[in-house]
């Protein structure tokens, strides 16, 4: 109820930085009540996030961005945090474009506006599955006109994702006890890999019997058409410059 209340007193459309910044002022203090650190997700749109984010709350741990501000706001589950902003694909660029830097774990809790003992995850695909996925993406929303076209961004795309993965590597090697980085196609429907993963970084998991199956994902329903599939991609890279993240 009370999310309905704010989300009639504060508009989306006009309102969404302020909205989230409500819902991650309630999540924090939830996390004080209960004594457990906040958690806030990331990831490059397409990876899982939405699945992490609902498999976190079927477990009682509320994400801080769970509710989310516009893409270029730096508390953004997408927000582009790599160095060279360059890599940021032009089709996106109005959305995710950005000028700002964070060296270490404390610029990014000062600029997201989160507490020092925060928890971040990240959460990404294999490269192979995640430029299948993102591609599809794209011609959903009419970034790329057809599948050929879509094909002829995968350099593009490759670029951003070492980017983008390079920034949380960095932050993973330096702040082991506060960043996690964690694939989708390890913990898909595998609970007790995404538990611990979670304790890894001092956090406690409910999982209350819930084994990873989600009958609805935001914003990945079932039985999406593919236009672009995996081989799709393979055959256009010859297969030589995809690299799986499995054995990270």
């Amino acid at each position: 109820m009370w999310k309905r209340i704010i989300r009639r007193l504060v508009p989306w459309r006009v309102g969404n930085n302020l909205q989230s910044t409500i819902f991650e002022a309630y999540y924090l203090g939830w996390a004080r009540l209960t004594r457990r650190p906040p958690v806030a997700c990331y990831g490059l749109q397409r990876s899982g996030t939405n699945y992490l984010v609902a498999c976190l709350t079927r477990m009682s741990i509320l994400v801080l961005n769970r509710t989310e501000p516009e893409r270029w706001n730096p508390r953004h589950k997408h927000f582009r945090w790599q160095k060279d902003k360059s890599t940021i694909p032009p089709f996106i660029h109005r959305e995710y474009g950005n000028t700002i830097q964070a060296e270490t774990l404390e610029d990014l809790n000062r600029l997201t506006r989160r507490p020092s003992d925060c928890r971040h995850i990240l959460i990404r695909k294999c490269e192979a599955a995640w430029l299948k996925s993102v591609l599809n993406w794209g011609m959903k929303w009419n970034k790329f006109s057809d599948k050929h076209i879509a094909l002829q961004h995968l350099d593009v795309l490759q670029k951003e994702y070492h980017a983008y993965c390079a920034f949380w590597e960095k932050m993973q090697a330096e702040y082991p006890e506060y960043v996690r980085i964690i694939e989708y196609e390890e913990i898909q429907n595998n609970m007790p890999r995404l538990i611990q993963h979670l304790s890894a970084i001092g956090l406690s998991a409910k999982p209350r019997g819930f084994d990873g199956v989600l009958e609805h994902v935001a914003q990945s329903p079932k039985g999406r058409a593919s236009d672009v599939t995996v081989e799709d991609v393979m055959a256009a890279m010859d297969g030589t410059s995809l690299q799986s993240n499995a054995a990270h």
